[in-house]
């Protein structure tokens, strides 16, 4: 669409403008002085539809003549002392929302507040009390996670919310226009929208990233959503990015990961599977092994073959594996073969089939190997479906098939 592309020196100016066709206004980023961008979307919103994205040096806001509508989603946000990574992850999410909602931790740095400020519509602080802590618990930085995020969607005015952390962004290489899923046919049946979440070769549907704001959170540490009725995906990707945070902030992190730690330990003993899953994947990805594969096996005897919870089944296995195939020994790669095949035990994984493929190779058996390979390379594209997947191994596994086909003299 051919738009007239306009630089106004300042917005009382674009405010002037009579927008009679497809107009782009083009202003600095209000981190370089130019205006803040709830001012602009206060001051632009009645001209017609109007939609706002940004880089670090300057803000679009394109409008097309005409009923705006009402606003759909808001992206609804906490953070601390992470002032890069807040400003990436609004920037990465603007074109997709009518809003932009930060609260801010009373224990965080200025440079966090001035970069809510100047790109969020509305900024909101939370304290000790606000979040129901007490001051040594304050002091000791811990923080109540439900309760944060509850007090900022109170606050959310559209009937749609969108969460991205401080440590990620929307993936631009994955298009999806957030709106109109929110408004396709059946979308009025619909709680939630799952979007896939990768984080170092990890990749995950997360169906509480995009969910109606009716629903609040719940538990202080491993935060979730109530119940949030039919979840469907959208094709979104959110990617986490640890190497933006802080040593300060890993360190918060370490700490406010042993009160999670001991959260989820209660919550399993009385018998919350989603609990026992996120304690188990705790403990295998820091490399708990016994503690890891005993809590493994015990989410996997309580939660039922191809049942809902498959693919948290599928996914523990391949943890369990995978500590057993770093060890090396004859007998551990042994232990993970079968842990890679328990992982398909709730139906064929991609992912499993490469290990087992590398697995074979391993020991010298090639043909084996091409023929996990062959069938991992045959299955239709998985990763944005899987609830889980090691996507690592998934997007070596065309390659990874004509080296060995190659080694065996096999034409590729």
């Amino acid at each position: 669409m051919k738009r007239e592309v306009l630089e106004p020196e300042s917005l009382r100016e674009a405010s002037g403008f009579l927008v009679s066709s497809p107009t782009r206004f083009v202003f600095d980023n209000p981190m370089r002085g130019g205006p803040r961008l709830a001012e602009v979307r206060t001051a632009l919103r009645e001209k017609g539809v109007v939609r706002i994205s940004a880089t670090k040096a300057k803000v679009f806001v394109d409008i097309d003549p005409g009923d705006p509508g009402p606003a759909l989603i808001s992206l609804d946000a906490i953070a601390r002392s992470c002032a890069a990574g807040l400003e990436r992850a609004i920037l990465s999410a603007l074109g997709q929302v009518d809003a932009v909602l930060v609260g801010i931790d009373g224990r965080s740095d200025e440079e966090t507040r001035k970069v809510a400020e100047a790109y969020a519509d509305v900024v909101w602080g939370f304290g000790a009390k606000d979040i129901g802590l007490t001051d040594e618990e304050w002091e000791a930085d811990h923080i109540h996670f439900a309760n944060a995020r509850n007090l900022g969607r109170m606050q959310v005015q559209t009937p749609w919310a969108l969460v991205i952390d401080s440590d990620e962004y929307l993936d631009q290489a994955a298009p999806v226009d957030l709106r109109k899923v929110v408004t396709a046919t059946g979308s009025e049946k619909v709680g939630s929208y799952a979007l896939q979440i990768s984080c170092m070769g990890l990749d995950q549907m997360d169906g509480q990233r995009l969910a109606r704001t009716q629903f609040r959170w719940y538990s202080a540490s491993h935060n979730q959503l109530e119940s949030m009725g039919d979840l469907q995906k959208c094709g979104g990707r959110i990617v986490q990015d640890i190497s933006i945070r802080t040593d300060e902030e890993n360190k918060r992190r370490l700490q406010q990961r042993s009160v999670c730690i001991e959260s989820l330990s209660e919550e399993a003993t009385r018998g919350n599977l989603n609990s026992l899953f996120h304690l188990a994947k705790h403990r295998i990805g820091t490399g708990d092994f016994a503690e890891g594969e005993r809590l493994a096996q015990d989410f996997r005897s309580r939660a039922e073959v191809h049942g809902p919870l498959a693919q948290q089944r599928g996914f523990l296995a391949l943890g369990v594996g995978h500590l057993y195939y770093n060890r090396g020994s004859a007998k551990d790669i042994e232990q993970a073969e079968l842990w890679f095949l328990r992982a398909m035990l709730d139906g064929p994984r991609m992912d499993a089939m490469c290990l087992l493929g590398d697995l074979a190779e391993e020991r010298g058996d090639l043909g084996s190997a091409l023929c996990w390979y062959e069938a991992a390379c045959s299955m239709p594209e998985p990763v944005s479906d899987d609830y889980m997947s090691w996507r690592e191994v998934i997007v070596m596994r065309m390659s990874r098939r004509s080296e060995i086909r190659r080694t065996l003299g096999i034409d590729s």
